[in-house]
């Protein structure tokens, strides 16, 4: 997709505002509508930082951008994400930041990572990866190819799919299984298994 064809949101459309002002040394316009972004969506999205081409927005309320964090091209960034802490944290091109994610301090997240819905990440990722957690777990291709957690995304949002093999059991899946999902959070079927009932 080119530039300036993207279907960002209304919130990066204030932003590539404030950041086009900012660029061209009319600092008092781009702080006027940095103001207007925080009353109006409830966002701190400073002119500072760099958002790349094609970012995306998802839902553009809550959400927490450090003025000197660098996000790549073509990541989506749903409601409620924090991302900043420390000086110099960069994103890759071609994330997915899942919503009440907090991505906190002098990091880089690599391409095309996902980082799952109220994940709390304070380490460097790799290229190709996924976190999912409150204490954020790195799932790697060893952790994926094991029949005791559910782990197969889709690229979709909102979609996941179970790993073939080991199914149900008794009243619903297996005790204790794991099931990081993107948007909706990460637990154990234990703790949540009255929504399988």
């Amino acid at each position: 997709m080119r530039k300036g064809t993207e279907n960002s949101g209304i919130v990066m459309r204030f932003y590539r505002a404030e950041r086009y002002f900012y660029t061209h040394h009319m600092k008092l316009v781009a702080q006027i509508i940095f103001r207007s972004i925080y009353l109006l969506f409830n966002c701190y999205i400073p002119p500072t930082c760099v958002l790349g081409d094609n970012v995306k927005i998802a839902h553009g309320i809550g959400i927490v951008i450090h003025q000197n964090a660098t996000i790549g091209a073509g990541t989506i960034i749903y409601q409620n994400a924090t991302i900043g802490g420390a000086n110099g944290i960069v994103i890759g091109e071609d994330c997915l930041i899942g919503a009440g994610s907090a991505i906190i301090g002098k990091i880089h997240i690599g391409n095309r990572c996902r980082i799952g819905a109220n994940a709390f990440v304070n380490f460097d990722v790799p290229d190709d990866s996924t976190v999912v957690g409150y204490k954020a777990k790195l799932l790697t291709e060893q952790t994926a190819g094991c029949h005791d957690t559910i782990c197969c995304f889709d690229y979709i949002p909102f979609v996941y799919k179970p790993l073939q093999g080991e199914g149900r059991k008794g009243h619903g899946f297996v005790k204790n299984l794991h099931y990081p999902v993107l948007l909706f959070g990460y637990g154990t079927i234990r703790e949540r298994r009255h929504r399988y009932r």
